[in-house]
């Protein structure tokens, strides 16, 4: 039975939501005790050097204050595009194909009719994300590595040519008060860019834990170097995801890939994020396996350590935990429990949670709104590229749909 009692973090008593606004109010008083501070130290001296310049510039000071902020945002938007790409290229030049390229709200996804764009909530914690995958395990380690450290090496790089060019610029430029604003901003945003894109090359190679639910650049690099446990579960992921995009459907994986990949988890529920993959994975294997037993002990384990995922994960577990109360084990209330947890980690977008919100409903007797989300679910898989995993979804959406036509219509509010 999924265990409904064990607490997701120490505040086991607040809601992801809850939890989320409390980090947040965190940080914005931590920021506010640095910026504080540093007024109270440089601020004198800042203001003056902005009057200053403003004054050189024809321009009141909190206009240039506020060219300068938004220059900041530019750069260090314009930064991360460089990272994004920096991966793209490392993926394309080790053999691996790009799934999807996010930067900021720009989401651009493969889909089996192409490329497709949409715009979406900024991801938690992290400014932009490459997801990439290869049928080809030949120096795995060694390739994947490029991918990993293309990211911080664009950015050294980009970095790198924005001091060249300042160097490269005349001396009078931008330094003279008329119709120097142009040349000004240009040459301010190069130092910023030149600056940030540094800082993010370098931190791209310094290993650092986060708490965003992905491995960082740094980690996974420091990983593969090592060839840690991590190393080994990372490859293992890859060969799983390969085999998948593949055309391989999870009961068909590898079994020596699954149970080496269970092979370097930690019993321990706060090591990493790959454990909680690991089991995620697992739970996937055995659950087309038709094996409940274990299927189930691995998303319990995967549950114990969502607190380590990002949110779309957490959101992930919590939907199959609704999936498997509602056409397994038959738990009407479990079921409710574990989808409404799942818009409680973060609200449902118009494409997550459909085939869970459909066998939820269908197991509260309310088969029209059933088929409708069971209907988007077979929309949705008809575009997915996944071909292995579609093969297991599509399955799960026969099975679901045998039932509600076995079933009266029926309409009964929603919880």
């Amino acid at each position: 039975m999924l265990d409904l009692s064990k607490p997701d973090t120490p505040d086991a008593s607040l809601t992801p939501e809850q939890l989320k606004q409390k980090k947040r109010r965190q940080g914005v008083l931590n920021l506010a005790f640095l910026l504080g501070l540093l007024l109270w130290i440089k601020g004198d001296d800042w203001l003056t050097n902005i009057s200053s310049r403003a004054e050189a510039l024809h321009l009141p000071w909190p206009v240039l204050l506020l060219l300068w902020l938004l220059t900041v945002v530019f750069a260090n938007f314009l930064d991360v595009i460089i990272h994004e790409l920096g991966h793209v290229v490392g993926a394309l030049s080790a053999s691996f194909t790009v799934v999807s390229f996010t930067v900021g709200p720009l989401h651009l996804e493969r889909k089996a009719a192409g490329w497709q764009a949409r715009l979406q909530k900024l991801v938690a914690k992290v400014g932009g994300m490459v997801r990439v995958y290869t049928t080809n395990y030949d120096h795995l380690r060694r390739r994947y590595m490029l991918v990993v450290a293309a990211g911080p090496t664009a950015n050294l790089l980009s970095g790198g040519l924005a001091f060249l060019l300042i160097t490269a610029l005349p001396e009078s430029f931008g330094s003279t008060p008329e119709n120097s604003l142009p040349e000004y901003l240009f040459s301010t945003f190069l130092f910023i860019f030149g600056w940030i894109s540094i800082v993010q090359g370098v931190l791209g190679f310094v290993p650092v834990g986060t708490t965003t639910g992905y491995v960082q650049d740094s980690l996974m690099l420091s990983h593969m170097l090592r060839r840690d446990k991590a190393m080994f579960q990372q490859l293992f992921l890859l060969k799983l995801s390969g085999s998948s995009y593949q055309g391989t459907r999870p009961r068909l994986w590898n079994t020596e890939w699954v149970h080496g990949l269970l092979a370097y988890s930690s019993e321990a529920t706060g090591e990493n994020v790959l454990d909680c993959y690991a089991h995620s994975w697992a739970y996937i294997y055995f659950d087309d396996c038709q094996d409940l037993d274990s299927a189930r002990r691995h998303l319990n384990e995967a549950l114990d350590r969502k607190h380590l995922a990002s949110a779309e994960v957490q959101q992930y577990l919590c939907c199959e935990a609704a999936y498997i109360a509602a056409l397994r084990t038959h738990n009407v209330e479990h079921a409710r429990h574990w989808l409404n947890r799942a818009k409680q980690v973060k609200p449902f977008t118009a494409q997550e949670g459909l085939f869970a919100q459909a066998a939820v409903l269908w197991a509260e007797g309310n088969t029209i709104q059933a088929k409708v989300f069971l209907q988007a679910a077979y929309k949705q898989l008809q575009n997915a590229i996944d071909t292995g995993s579609n093969l297991q979804a599509a399955d799960r959406i026969q099975e679901l749909q045998s039932r509600l036509e076995q079933t009266p219509s029926v309409t009964v509010p929603a919880s």
